[in-house]
C-alpha cells in the first residue's frame, strides 16, 4: 500500500520537507455495504445506506532517509458512514407535476487524517458526526420541463471536520478541514 510522508531528508535546519511516497509492506481492508429501499406506502418511501470498513496496516513499519516510521491506523477511513432517508410524495393533480419531500440523516464513525496518528503525527483523530439534510421539488411544474427545488444541507448547523493535513513531522503542526455549515439554496433544472 503506498502512502505519502513529508520527512525532512537533510536533518533539522536544512532545506525544507519534501513529499514522498511510502510503499507500506502491507496492510488489511475488507467491509460490508448495504443499500437497502421499502415502499413503504405510494406516498412513503424510506431507505438506508451504509458502509462497514475494517482497515488496518498488518507491517507498517517503513524507513525513510535514515528515520523510522511506524503507519497506523490507516487514514480517511471511517468504521462506520451511512444515510438514513424518508422521501413524502404529495399528491397533486392533472399537469401540475410532482411534488416531494425528501429528508435524510448521514452519520460517520470517527476517523484520523494520518496514516501514522500512532507515532510522528498524533492528535489528529476526527469526531463522529451526524448531519440532517432537506429537499423539497416540484417536478414538472404545471407540465413543464422545469423542476424547482429547495435545499438544505446540516440544517442543524453542527460543526464537524472532513478532513486534514497531517504535517506534524515536517512542519510541527497539523491542520484539520472543517466542514460545510448550514446551507440553503435553490435549485432551477430544465430538461430538453
Amino acid at each position: 500500500m503506498q502512502r505519502v510522508e513529508f520527512p525532512d531528508p537533510d536533518g533539522p535546519g536544512g532545506l525544507a520537507s519534501i513529499a514522498v511516497t511510502a510503499n507500506v509492506p502491507s496492510a488489511e481492508v475488507y467491509g460490508l455495504e448495504l443499500d437497502a429501499t421499502i415502499l413503504a406506502a405510494d406516498w412513503l418511501q424510506l431507505g438506508v445506506t451504509g458502509a462497514y470498513t475494517h482497515s488496518s496496516f498488518s507491517d507498517g513499519h517503513v524507513e525513510l532517509f535514515g528515520t523510522s516510521y511506524e503507519f497506523g491506523p490507516v487514514a480517511n477511513t471511517p468504521e462506520f458512514a451511512g444515510t438514513f432517508f424518508a422521501l413524502v410524495t404529495f399528491p397533486t393533480n392533472g399537469n401540475t407535476g410532482d411534488v416531494s419531500l425528501r429528508g435524510e440523516v448521514y452519520t460517520q464513525s470517527s476517523f484520523y487524517f494520518s496514516n501514522a496518528a500512532d507515532a510522528v503525527a498524533p492528535d489528529t483523530e476526527l469526531p463522529s458526526y451526524s448531519l440532517v439534510n432537506g429537499r423539497l421539488q416540484w417536478a414538472g411544474i404545471m407540465g413543464s420541463h422545469l423542476t424547482a427545488a429547495l435545499f438544505g444541507r446540516n440544517l442543524l448547523d453542527e460543526e464537524h471536520f472532513v478532513g486534514g493535513m497531517a504535517l506534524a513531522s515536517a512542519l510541527g503542526h497539523n491542520a484539520a478541514a472543517v466542514g460545510e455549515p448550514r446551507t440553503y439554496g435553490l435549485e432551477l433544472s430544465y430538461e430538453f
